[in-house]
């Protein structure tokens, strides 16, 4: 009782660590990044000024000033500037990807959904702004409504930049790592319950089961846009998986005869493998120049290799000094079925012809995958 009770312990204590692990690296450039960000105003003014930012407003301050922009809407983002003698023409922030949310999200793909929705995976593309009076105050009127001209021509011009090009790239080379729940588990999990209760083995807890019988796996997949909408393709990905168990020696209470005391301990590993090869058809639901949003239904063709061994050694007393005999039992299965995968949520984040994909679904890529791909 004292030794599941302390397997209880440990168990739990393990869990705890987990979900701390997970809370502190998750939505990681949220926390480095914060909510703003920083960006620096110098010029040629020989007076105090006014700065209005989404965050704060800066009264009486020199140049050069650092000052403090929300993260949330920052593309478009207006400073206002104003003095007493001057007129200024505001800045407006355009955004850029921030590589802080491609690194954390190669660390933690958890990471990236709650870092799109906090903006944490945008920073201003200009950190630095150089003004200049465009007038006198007394000529502010005339030189603002210029002034409001000039800007609605450069709003045009950024809403044309930021639609989508006519002629887009329609082929797609991606590779990706994921982990997770996935339609292998199922038959592992069946085999580990059969041989748990035909032998009484439980986990032991060793330094590499911290993903347990659940898989980890590497795809590589190729997509071809017929329009802007739907793509069609096809993926092939590989997974394993890996779990230690054992029997705790038995001690018998009043042996019958001294030859017959013995003490079993028993071994157990896990360790199964699958192939998958599925086509795939992807549809976007929304697009920009740095972010597309999609979902994935695939079919195909699934091999299961399921691996499990099993060995008993028995001693003549409680030290294990003399081992009496030793013997293993393996199971070695290969099962075939149709491979499938939903993708609820993909999310592909570049500007270029190189960029980051997230996933989260359900088949035989796992809860959540994490690729690079190529368009061309």
């Amino acid at each position: 009782m004292k030794d599941k009770q302390a397997k209880r312990n440990d168990i739990a204590i393990r869990f705890l660590m987990a979900v701390s692990l997970m809370a502190m690296v998750s939505s990681c450039a949220t926390l480095i990044s914060g909510p703003t960000a920083k960006v620096t105003i110098d010029g040629r003014v020989d007076e105090p000024v006014t700065i209005v930012t989404s965050k704060a407003v800066y009264t009486d301050v020199n140049l050069p000033r650092e000052v403090e922009v929300k993260r949330r809407r920052l593309d478009e983002q207006h400073i206002t500037i104003t003095s007493p003698s001057y007129a200024f023409s505001d800045i407006v922030i355009q955004r850029s990807l921030s590589p802080m949310a491609v690194v954390c999200a190669l660390v933690n793909p958890f990471s990236l959904p709650v870092d799109m929705f906090t903006n944490a995976v945008s920073e201003p593309m200009q950190r630095h702004f150089y003004i200049e009076p465009v007038a006198r105050r007394e000529q502010a009127d005339s030189v603002w409504r210029a002034d409001s001209l000039r800007h609605a021509a450069r709003v045009e011009a950024l809403r044309k930049m930021k639609e989508l090009p006519a002629r887009y790239r329609r082929h797609e080379l991606s590779v990706g790592v994921g982990c997770g729940g996935n339609q292998a588990d199922h038959h592992t999990h069946s085999m580990v319950r059969d041989y748990g209760r035909r032998y009484g083995l439980e986990p032991s807890f060793e330094c590499g089961d911290i993903f347990g019988d659940s898989y980890l796996f590497a795809d590589m997949e190729y997509h071809y846009r017929l329009n802007r909408k739907w793509e069609v393709g096809a993926f092939t990905a590989w997974g394993i998986s890996g779990e230690s168990y054992e029997k705790y020696p038995e001690y018998p209470s009043e042996p019958s005869a001294p030859e017959l005391s013995l003490y079993q301990y028993g071994d157990g590993h896990e360790h199964s493998r699958y192939f998958a090869l599925a086509p795939s058809v992807r549809y976007t639901w929304f697009e920009n120049r740095q972010t597309r949003f999609y979902s994935r239904v695939a079919l195909g063709y699934l091999r299961h290799h399921l691996i499990f061994g099993y060995g008993e050694v028995a001693f003549s007393d409680p030290e294990a000094t003399q081992r009496v005999y030793s013997f293993h039992k393996n199971t070695d299965t290969i099962k075939r079925s149709m491979a499938w995968q939903l993708t609820v949520f993909g999310c592909r984040v570049g500007s270029g012809s190189i960029g980051m994909q997230c996933e989260v679904g359900y088949g035989c890529l796992g809860l959540v995958r994490l690729g690079l791909n190529v368009c061309f």
